[in-house]
């Protein structure tokens, strides 16, 4: 008499039959005839079966990374996703929930118990591993048995916000301390973070992007509420008006959205920085120069052109005649032949209108071949003021950093070709 050896079914797979035999059972029974008593405790019955549920996939998940090894699959995830047909990132998703209750047992306990649900789950232990470093270790344990049992009473989105500050709850003695903290991180972090980039789009514009800390935000967006108070009177009403097609600029401006007078404002608030406050930096600090003819400036439709840190723009003679009449601008009305007009006299040293002078005659370093923007350039003689050299226009030049250290070297040589420009030789 030869005796079959039996595998015993295992008792987790057992259960997985009876479930799945329980459902069957009920599979054609229509809970429109319920009462809505038995409706009411069905569902909350229901739930919690799929908490359970939920959290012995996740166990079984956790405990069995052979399946993938056996069916040369990269993971349990891909494994799950390839023998049942679900998606690949919902697959990943349940490989996660089940290393997190693997390594939150009061969660998994929790949701055995069908008292916390996965979207729970998900939050609390987000929230847990995300505690910081030097969390004393008896605080972890408090906060993992705190949220679990405030999963009870409150539903995911009020959860998300108790679990950003269960260390209060459950510390609150360390509050202080621990906000000092947090708050110096994140002004170490925002000013790693902080920076501005200009993208011209040439259709006139620019779309600048600019992330700052929320103190600097904060500062702006109180000087910009200056400009978009009800009771400022913007400084292009008539510009906004025009543009509209309106006659009355003032009904325009009340009709824009909050994020075009926000842009507006920023213009004005640009337009009315006292240049004479801020720090100077090569050769105009924060001035900007509007050069046109005189003829021009005559014509309706003529163009002027705009000399800043970045290179060279052209605007209409309108919008000249009106930057004119603003801080920071300086006007220039070059002659017949396009020289300078009265911006300065001569000194022992260059005085910052032939700084300017010589940025209109040039709008870049004078090396041969460097295009760095007059602003970011520095005044050399051209003869040393010391061996007799005169502080005159035509004695003058902007270099960049790099020429004007050239220029001094005694390991070059160079010489002025006709168009201005200098031309450096290394010396052999």
């Amino acid at each position: 008499m030869v005796v079959q050896y039996v595998e015993p079914t295992h008792p987790i797979v057992g259960a997985a039959h009876t479930v799945r035999k329980a459902l069957t059972e009920v599979a054609d029974v229509n809970p429109l005839f319920m009462s809505p008593t038995a409706q009411a405790e069905a569902l909350r019955e229901l739930v919690a079966a799929e908490c359970q549920l939920v959290e012995l996939r996740a166990r079984v998940m956790a405990a069995a990374p052979k399946i993938a090894d056996q069916s040369g699959k990269n993971d349990t995830a891909a494994w799950l996703a390839h023998e049942t047909h679900i998606g690949p990132r919902e697959a990943k998703a349940q490989k996660r929930l089940a290393e997190a209750l693997d390594a939150w047992p009061a969660v998994a306990a929790g949701m055995r118990a069908g008292v916390v649900n996965r979207e729970q789950a998900e939050i609390i232990t987000r929230a847990l591993n995300a505690l910081p470093e030097d969390t004393a270790a008896e605080l972890i344990p408090r906060a993992e048995a705190h949220l679990v049992d405030e999963a009870s009473r409150w539903n995911p989105n009020q959860l998300r916000v108790l679990a950003r500050q269960v260390l209060d709850v459950i510390d609150p003695d360390g509050t202080e301390a621990r906000e000092a903290k947090k708050l110096a991180a994140e002004e170490r972090s925002a000013f790693q973070k902080t920076r501005l980039n200009f993208a011209k789009k040439h259709d006139g514009t620019t779309k600048i992007t600019i992330v700052v800390p929320d103190l600097t935000a904060t500062r702006l967006a109180h000087l910009l509420h200056a400009f978009t108070s009800p009771r400022h009177d913007p400084a292009d009403k008539q510009a906004l008006a025009d543009a509209a097609g309106d006659e009355a600029g003032e009904r325009v401006w009340w009709k824009l959205p909050n994020n075009k007078k926000l842009g507006h404002a920023f213009c004005e608030l640009l337009e009315n920085i006292d240049p004479n406050s801020m720090p100077q930096h090569g050769t105009t600090g924060t001035e900007l120069i509007v050069t046109i003819p005189l003829a021009d400036l005559r014509r309706d439709l003529a163009a002027a052109t705009v000399l800043g840190p970045n290179g060279v723009e052209r605007i209409t003679a309108n919008e000249a005649r009106r930057l004119a009449c603003e801080a920071g601008i300086i006007p220039a009305v070059l002659g017949g032949q396009g020289h300078v007009l009265d911006l300065g006299r001569t000194s022992r040293l260059a005085t910052k209108a032939q700084k300017k002078a010589l940025i209109l005659i040039r709008a870049t370093c004078s090396e041969e071949g460097c295009d760095v923007p007059a602003a970011m350039t520095e005044v050399h003689h051209l003869n040393a003021w010391s061996q007799g050299g005169k502080t005159d226009l035509k004695d003058l030049v902007l270099l960049c950093k790099p020429g004007h250290r050239r220029i001094h070297s005694p390991d070059y040589t160079n010489e002025r070709l006709p168009d201005g420009t200098i031309r450096f030789y290394r010396r052999t």
